[in-house]
Parts: structure tokens; sequence; C-alpha cells
């Protein structure tokens, strides 16, 4: 819906799914992508609160799949190698929201 234009119905829809997650919604798959969907809907409505709470939401999401990769070659690749984790990464680096544990992984801490 986004890139046909309709930021509010991609934000309603992104909620919707974000919502789904936050309730316990079971997801096989990497969340990331639904709450990135969320944050940029949120900034194409000028909506910045918004958009900062869906990467607030998106990330501890995003550290559990990490800590499963903990001692694993694959971490780095995780938080750099997939498009929508390194958005969601960009994105709380804009926030100042990058959880130590990604920090260290990418080399910026400890």
């Amino acid at each position: 819906q986004r890139r046909l234009g309709d930021a509010e119905e991609a934000r309603e829809l992104a909620e919707e799914a974000a919502a789904l997650l936050d309730h316990g919604a079971p997801s096989l798959l990497n969340e990331a992508p639904v709450y990135l969907a969320l944050h940029d809907a949120c900034v194409d409505a000028g909506n910045l609160n918004d958009a900062r709470s869906a990467i607030e939401r998106g990330i501890p999401r995003l550290v559990r799949r990490l800590r499963g990769l903990a001692d694993t070659p694959y971490a780095h690749a995780f938080l750099t190698g997939l498009d929508h984790n390194a958005g969601l990464i960009a994105a709380a680096d804009s926030y100042g929201l990058v959880p130590e544990e990604a920090l260290r992984i990418l080399g910026r801490r400890g």
C-alpha cells in the first residue's frame, strides 16, 4: 500500500500485523519487516513518535533472534546482510536505540 501511495492504509496494515506479534502471535519468520514497514509508514504520515515506537517494539524481537545466533559466525550477517534487519538497525541508530548486544556484534562497542 505504501508503494501505491496510500500511507494511511499501509500504516493500518502494518499496525495490525505488529499488534498480532505484540500480543504473542507466533512467527516462524523474521519480524523485522513488519516493524520496519510500520516505521516507514509512520514516517510517511509525519508521525515520528509512532515511527520511533515501531522501532522500540521491533528491537526486542530482533535481539531474541540475535541471541539464538550467539557464538556463531552468522550473527553479524544477520544484522547486516538481511536488508530488513539492517534497516531496523539503521532506524534504531537514528533514534539511539541500537541495543548493546547488536553494537558489540557490529564492532561499535566492547
